[in-house]
């Protein structure tokens, strides 16, 4: 039972920091004035239209996916897997993005919420890829999905509160 919820939380923690680094990175670059340098390199692309004429993705902003670079050393220093933590950074934003893909075709709007997609996109995409990598279990993949439905709500809501996210959820 200690070997499963330290696998959990070697996966888990990671995945929730870079998760939540993004949207931190987001709210900070979106709440800065129009002629900031940092706001200017952000690179939106609300215009990129897929064949069924909707957007591919809601606004891809780089400079929030740049958690991708850095979490991985700060990651690193608890067991040198530096490879591991690049996945789960790197994962994690694609599954965001697939996430917004498959909002975007269902005509969600950006911002609104889908359940079972908004709160575990970025779980499911890399925990599917480390199962395929043997880095993780079946077991911890459903164990750390089912945490995650429960804990990211709450954590977007507070996000709402604090005003760092535009949706509660």
């Amino acid at each position: 039972m200690e070997t499963i919820l330290i696998n959990i939380l070697l996966f888990a923690i990671p995945c929730w920091i870079a998760n939540m680094s993004c949207q931190f990175i987001g709210a900070y670059v979106s709440n800065l004035p129009d002629n900031n340098k940092f706001k200017k390199i952000t690179l939106s692309n609300p215009d990129f239209i897929f064949i069924d004429k909707q957007p591919f993705f809601g606004g891809f902003k780089i400079l929030n996916y740049t958690p991708i670079l850095f979490l991985p050393f700060l990651f690193n220093i608890f067991n040198n897997q530096y490879l591991y933590y690049f996945l789960i950074c790197l994962f994690v934003a694609l599954g965001d993005t697939f996430g917004s893909i498959i909002k975007r075709r269902l005509k969600i709007p950006s911002g609104n919420f889908l359940p079972f997609v908004d709160h575990g996109d970025y779980i499911i995409t890399t925990g599917l890829v480390f199962l395929y990598l043997n880095y993780i279990t079946a077991q911890v993949l459903i164990y750390t999905l089912l945490i995650t439905y429960i804990l990211h709500p709450i954590t977007c809501l507070i996000g709402y509160k604090m005003k760092i996210k535009k949706q509660p959820f």
